[in-house]
């Protein structure tokens, strides 16, 4: 039990860092797609014209 409970800060820091990390690429995706999306709009946008 005490080798769990000295663990567990070395063991929460890495989840920390791992689920930042798959934030900023949930993130990054999800501004690309709305990048490529706005994108076509404009695109299209201009065929009209």
């Amino acid at each position: 039990m005490k080798t769990k409970v000295e663990a567990f800060p070395k063991e929460k820091e890495a989840a920390i860092k791992k689920a930042t990390e798959e934030g900023k690429g949930i993130a990054s995706y999800q501004a690309k797609v709305k990048a490529d999306l706005y994108a076509k709009e404009v695109e299209g946008q201009k065929r009209l014209y």
